[in-house]
């Protein structure tokens, strides 16, 4: 099929459902709710098939939000407000996206294919022998204030998309968003694949550490997360919840995708763009020690990241963004 008749396509469904000659979604939104279709899909399917069950009173409350939200943005879009409708159903798939994705992992990680560590951490002597993560590790330990700012500039992920998509919608930048937002989505599937065929236990729990050796490390980035995943993996755990769904990948780094993402939509915001840029690039740094990941994740992050904007390039560039 041609990129005109997919953008046509698009274009006409969009319209259903449309209320005053005002269609009920963007065009450009149609790849990322595909996506995000895709991956519950998934979800739905897995836990169906493995046996997994999960606890309604955490994770039910979470859709019921996300699903009020794309109510609204819906409505909102109708009533002629597409740059709030954007702006709030962008927030809202970031939300599902990211939640699926965090569904995804722990049932992927039942295949279990071996650990991995030893071959990333090979890569990380080839290619950094400049570097000791141990020692890096070690002298963490005795550093309090900057770990407590490491792990602060770290968490900004949790709203920096966020705050991305509702800038964006506040410029009028429609396509902006669905632009970022296919890329999110895309990064977020390729790590959970690459994961299901190269688990890793994380670098702290590979190299002997524990949470006593670095006391300022307020992320727990590298015991509980092995915990689930080892749990999953022989069968002890099969209900997810919302303290069962944290960030299990350690190869690639989706926190360091994330940032190069982050970094590629601030970096045309005007005024407080070069800040956000500049941000990111610190929370890259910040990514093996408070993420407790392999150096090689790092760049296994900036991989995909850059693939998946690529890919979101080549949408644009068939219609699906026009």
């Amino acid at each position: 099929m041609s990129g005109s008749s997919i953008a046509v396509g698009q274009r006409g469904l969009a319209i259903l459902g449309a209320r005053g000659g005002r269609p009920a979604l963007d065009a450009g939104a149609f790849p990322v709710y595909r996506l995000l279709a895709l991956q519950t899909a998934l979800v739905a399917l897995l836990l169906a098939a493995l046996g997994f069950t999960y606890r309604g009173e955490d994770i039910n409350l979470m859709i019921a939000v996300l699903a009020a939200m794309v109510g609204l943005a819906t409505l909102l879009r109708w009533r002629g407000s597409p740059r709030l409708a954007a702006g709030i159903g962008g927030c809202a798939i970031l939300g599902a996206a990211g939640m699926a994705g965090a569904c995804l992992s722990p049932l992927v990680g039942t295949i279990g294919f071996p650990y991995r560590d030893g071959s990333l951490a090979a890569a990380d002597e080839l290619l950094f022998p400049f570097l000791s993560w141990p020692d890096l590790a070690r002298s963490l330990s005795k550093q309090a204030e900057l770990t407590a700012l490491m792990c602060r500039i770290y968490s900004t992920l949790l709203w920096q998309p966020f705050l991305l998509v509702a800038i964006f919608a506040a410029l009028g930048r429609t396509d902006s968003i669905w632009r970022f937002l296919h890329a999110w989505t895309l990064t977020l599937i390729a790590c959970v694949a690459i994961f299901a065929v190269a688990p890793a236990q994380a670098a702290y729990v590979h190299y002997g550490f524990v949470p006593a050796d670095v006391p300022y490390l307020t992320a727990n980035t590298g015991w509980w997360p092995t915990e689930i995943l080892e749990r999953v993996r022989t069968g002890q755990l099969r209900e997810l919840g919302t303290d069962q769904i944290s960030g299990l990948i350690t190869f690639p780094s989706f926190h360091t995708a994330a940032a190069v993402l982050l970094a590629w939509g601030f970096r045309r915001v005007p005024f407080v763009g070069p800040l956000f840029v500049l941000l990111n690039l610190a929370m890259i740094a910040t990514v093996p020690l408070i993420g407790s990941h392999y150096f090689v994740d790092v760049l296994g992050g900036i991989a995909v990241a850059l693939l998946a904007i690529a890919g979101s390039r080549t949408a644009r560039r068939v219609g699906v963004f026009s």
